[in-house]
């Protein structure tokens, strides 16, 4: 993973050092005067935090999701248990009355 990303830095360093030619960028009425490299790679960067982000964000609020499912099976497992454990009584409680 660490070297597929290192290579893709590179890639995207040599793309950016290129693609040096000048760029006007015009954005709601914001001008500015930038290379081609710059334009492309900047947006990308930026897409790339943003989503990471989002992807992050959605992987917490899953792991609470899945650490609360987890707690609520325990809970149900016992109490499970706690209903077997119960007819167990009953049902030996059941058998000694029938023998007397």
């Amino acid at each position: 993973m660490i070297i597929a990303f290192l290579v893709l830095v590179v890639l995207f360093g040599l793309f950016g050092w290129w693609n040096q030619a000048p760029a006007p960028i015009t954005f709601f009425g914001w001008h500015y005067e930038t290379s081609v490299g710059l334009a492309v790679i900047v947006p990308l960067i930026l897409g790339l935090v943003i989503g990471f982000g989002i992807s992050w964000g959605k992987q917490q609020l899953l792991r609470t999701q899945l650490r609360n499912a987890e707690a609520r099976t325990k809970a149900a497992e016992a109490k499970l248990r706690e209903i077997d454990r119960q007819r167990e009584i009953a049902s030996d409680q059941q058998d000694q009355e029938q023998e007397r």
